[in-house]
């Protein structure tokens, strides 16, 4: 992919025949993918000349735009959207603190792929978890 722009558009390509998952895609460098469950996130996708952002709710990663690197941001995509990967949330006080991006390997096993944490939070109070997972039947790759 030679700019920023293949990104979104690869992704668009692979979503234009599931019309079941509405997707936005009309703000430049930008798309935003809708969850179509209550307990799922929705995914959005920022890009640059130098790099891509990827949200999946308020969990985010940079991607640099090496071979390596848009194809993971492009697995982690279609996992997010099938439900291979889900979201960890952990609360305290009903704020969330931490988020654990988890996926799904081959063997049919849950493991952290990474981990965004907030520095300031309330570690002596009660933490609460709850898993925010989206669900689509479609096979993209």
């Amino acid at each position: 992919m030679n700019d920023d722009n293949d990104i979104i558009q690869f992704i668009t390509e692979k979503l234009e025949p599931y019309p079941e998952i509405r997707y936005k895609d009309d703000t430049k460098d930008q798309i935003e993918i809708f969850t179509n469950d209550i307990n799922g996130f929705d995914i959005v996708l920022y890009t640059s000349a130098t790099e891509s952002i990827l949200y999946l709710d308020h969990f985010h990663q940079h991607f640099e735009h090496t071979d390596h690197d848009i194809t993971t941001l492009i697995y982690l995509i279609f996992y997010a959207l099938t439900g291979r990967a889900k979201l960890e949330v952990l609360y305290k006080n009903n704020k969330p603190y931490q988020y654990n991006l988890q996926v799904l390997n081959d063997n049919g096993d849950w493991y952290i792929y990474k981990t965004m944490k907030s520095v300031f939070y309330k570690f002596w109070q009660k933490t609460t978890k709850k898993y925010l997972q989206n669900k689509s039947s479609v096979k993209f790759l």
